[in-house]
């Protein structure tokens, strides 16, 4: 197995120099006991008889394919993304991306789509989550297959009334006619059938799993790790002649998304309520420790409208994470005064952030309408009462017509919808990995 790793080490020096260096910096190990082939970013697992049975050309395929997505931490920015759809996305640009880099085929088993060849994986998802609307007989087809839990005999359970709410919702979805999840799973299974191959560091269920405090540190080493291996992959580039211009397009687009994430969201309220230079009292000492150096403030009271997406396609995870951030707001500074609500289609509410949520559980799980919202409780304010609107939500639903008076910081789940389909305001991306 080391003989067929040096050949194909040596293939690839001659043909592209960037791709044969992050090779170079992976960690391969064949394992018989291993299904086919899997990376969590940090390892790249192999069958050692699948392997032996490739053609060279099939090996090389499959060893450049599995070092793009640990490259380019495919796993890890995975983060709360439904798996199957997020492999199939990686699967895409990836493949995409040794289509581009020359003489190399993309292996069998991962799915290959070439017209989405300008698309990052983030961009790729989203995509893949409308796709079943492009195929309606698929999707039909899809709505009448059983769920994984009904093939198991298993009933479905929930731990919240919210959870409930939104298991009734997919239910309602299927009598309309829109897919779930799982709908959108069988009907890329028909599309592109693949092997599943990327292992979320985070979502580990071995006996033997590490803690999530643990997992962050291995992940953010990861991180740090496979930067460093760019940045030498690019340095051995320029030795061996090969100039930007020459990488595939697809590649650039990844390493930047993987170099330069979206800026956090608590830095763009934090700019939010810095109004004016004359406000500046030096550094906030609370968040230094963090190596963030915000401006103190001597403040009057800022307002700030929040609004939480409760509708069903909001999973209870990101909605515990929703209430974590903003408990984490109302306790950070006494000068902010927060005005709750939940919203889905309908509007509960407002609840005033005094003695944290315990007070007001969140409630909903129907459509999502933010042009309810907007002129049922925006509108009717007084002008200038609002400073900033932060709207939690995953960006999937009905937008008002005209842009209101009041700045909103949209806070999107990472695997809402693109920034760019934002109507207006300001948009960061709520990452439960925080490790990258």
């Amino acid at each position: 197995m080391e003989q067929a790793i040096s050949i194909y080490l040596l293939k690839l020096r001659r043909a592209n120099p960037f791709l044969a260096t992050l090779s170079l910096m992976a960690n391969y190990r064949f394992d018989p006991a291993c299904e086919l082939f899997s990376t969590n970013a940090s390892l790249i697992r192999i069958n050692t008889d699948y392997f032996k049975v490739l053609s060279e050309t099939e090996k090389t395929g499959l060893l450049l394919h599995l070092t793009l997505h640990a490259a380019l931490l495919h796993p890890i920015r995975q983060g709360q993304r439904d798996a199957d759809i997020w492999n199939v996305a990686a699967d895409i640009v990836v493949n995409n991306i040794i289509n581009e880099a020359g003489d190399f085929t993309p292996p069998r088993q991962t799915a290959t789509e070439p017209k989405y060849h300008d698309m990052s994986v983030e961009q790729v998802y989203e995509t893949l989550m409308d796709l079943p609307k492009k195929h309606p007989s698929l999707t039909k087809a899809a709505m009448n297959m059983p769920s994984q839990s009904q093939q198991d005999g298993k009933p479905q359970s929930s731990n919240s009334d919210l959870a409930r709410q939104s298991c009734q919702n997919s239910s309602k979805q299927q009598d309309r006619g829109q897919p779930n999840k799982h709908q959108i799973q069988q009907v890329l299974n028909q599309l592109y059938p693949c092997h599943r191959d990327l292992i979320n560091p985070a979502k580990a269920t071995s006996a033997d799993s590490q803690s999530p405090e643990i997992q962050k540190q291995v992940a953010g080493r990861t991180a740090q790790y496979w930067q460093g291996a760019l940045r030498k992959a690019e340095a051995a580039s320029r030795l061996g002649g090969q100039i930007k211009g020459q990488l595939p397009a697809g590649l650039l687009r990844e390493i930047d998304q993987m170099m330069n994430p979206i800026m956090d969201w608590r830095w763009l309220l934090w700019h939010f309520v810095v109004r004016t230079p004359d406000d500046f009292e030096g550094f906030d000492r609370r968040f230094v420790h963090q190596g963030l150096y915000l401006d103190q403030l001597e403040s009057s009271r800022l307002n700030v409208l929040v609004a939480v997406d409760t509708s069903g396609s909001i999973e209870q995870e990101e909605l515990t994470q929703f209430i974590s951030e903003l408990n984490a707001i109302a306790n950070a500074y006494y000068f902010i005064h927060i005005e709750l609500y939940y919203v889905d289609a309908d509007i509960y509410g407002p609840y005033l952030l005094i003695d944290g949520l315990d007070a007001a559980p969140p409630q909903g799980g129907g459509g999502t309408d933010f042009a309810v919202f907007y002129a049922e409780v925006v509108e009717k304010k007084e002008q200038n009462s609002i400073d900033v609107i932060v709207y939690f939500t995953d960006g999937y639903g009905d937008f008002p017509t005209q842009k209101p008076v009041a700045e909103t910081l949209w806070v999107v789940t990472s695997g809402g919808l693109a920034s760019e389909l934002f109507p207006f305001g300001e948009v960061a991306r709520l990452s439960i990995d925080s490790a990258i």
